[in-house]
């Protein structure tokens, strides 16, 4: 199985230079004893980036120099994918502070000395893909078992361009769906072997020089709409304050929530309770939901109100207007136009 894995990374980044390899890593699946949890996820990916950053930072005299990875792609079992793989957005803040307490044990390391630390970051910010891996139909591939995972990583930035293309400069490679064909862009797909890698998804987080101690500190970097579900805005004053759905699902927080994270939409209104609104994108049935925890009103009909731990789910027009009664605000909420112009294409008749 091994080797199967090894065919896979060397078609997925360049041969390596034996003196300097640029920061990139790869692994052969590394076991693990039953299904995949999220803290044995988080774990593989703090010790990933910890034995490259180990590997990459040099010293001259009291003074050094870190290096560091930026960018990882995770393969997992479908199994695994399919029961963790919506987490993986919640898991990568924990993963990020595992970073940044490496990066700063470091610098205390030196300064401990009297020296000083460089650690200027290699990209803007960091980036993760996480995809599953699947047996080729007809192949004799052997796909991931059950808790085994692939981490491979890379100093190299990972850019989104403006046609939704994910590419890699001077190294490495993705695969992206451009007008439904899979496309693939510096990989060899013979180099798959008997497997294939499946869609992936990915997330993109702010590098902050201060090296957080805070979950709450870690925030996703801002992005366009390229890959969203939907977008929810309201007015602030003079400003229009615009969100990206870009989890299946998000809650509506008023001003006293502080967790950042991109799943949670943080309104500027005390008045709006924590959670107060749910919203989640059903893939299967293209279809939106909502859920209140107050006194809410959608396109003028009252939600009823859902109790702990049970949430009442309503269906959620694609374009419709989301009322916070006791705030006295309204959030419009528009789904992707991907998503809508796709739900057109599969009930359009030949006389539509």
């Amino acid at each position: 199985m091994a080797n199967i894995f090894k065919k896979i990374i060397d078609g997925l980044t360049p041969p390596k230079d034996p003196k300097n390899d640029g920061g990139k890593r790869e692994k052969t699946p590394i076991p693990h004893n039953g299904p995949m949890t999220v803290q044995y996820l988080k774990d593989e990916i703090v010790r990933q980036f910890k034995d490259v950053m180990n590997d990459l930072t040099s010293w001259e005299g009291k003074s050094c120099m870190i290096l560091y990875p930026m960018s990882f792609n995770i393969i997992m079992n479908p199994d695994d994918y399919k029961n963790i793989g919506e987490t993986v957005p919640y898991v990568l803040p924990m993963a990020l502070l595992g970073f940044y307490n490496a990066i700063r044990a470091k610098v205390e390391e030196a300064e401990k000395m009297g020296g000083s630390c460089s650690y200027i970051p290699p990209a803007k910010n960091w980036f993760f893909q996480w995809a599953d891996s699947q047996k080729k139909e007809g192949s004799d591939g052997q796909e991931l078992r059950r808790g085994e995972i692939v981490i491979n990583s890379s100093l190299t930035r990972i850019e989104v361009t403006k046609d939704n293309i994910e590419t890699i400069k001077n190294a490495g490679g993705t695969v992206s769906i451009v007008n439904s064909n899979t496309d693939y862009r510096n990989i060899n797909p013979d180099a798959l072997g008997g497997t294939t890698i499946g869609l992936s998804k990915t997330s993109e987080w702010d590098f902050d020089m201060k090296l957080p101690t805070d979950i709450n500190a870690i925030r996703n970097t801002s992005r366009d709409t390229l890959n969203s579900y939907a977008t929810l805005s309201y007015v602030d004053g003079r400003e229009i304050k615009r969100f990206s759905m870009v989890d299946v699902q998000i809650s509506i927080s008023g001003s006293a929530d502080t967790r950042r994270l991109s799943s949670r939409f943080i309104v500027n209104n005390d008045k709006i309770k924590n959670d107060m609104v749910r919203i989640q994108y059903l893939k299967e049935e293209n279809i939106f939901q909502i859920c209140a925890y107050g006194n809410v009103r959608v396109d003028e009909c009252l939600l009823p109100m859902s109790e702990s731990g049970i949430n009442n789910w309503y269906r959620l027009s694609y374009n419709s207007k989301i009322f916070f009664v006791d705030a006295n605000l309204q959030i419009s909420f528009k789904a992707a136009d991907s998503i809508i112009n796709m739900v057109r294409q599969l009930h359009r008749t030949p006389y539509s």
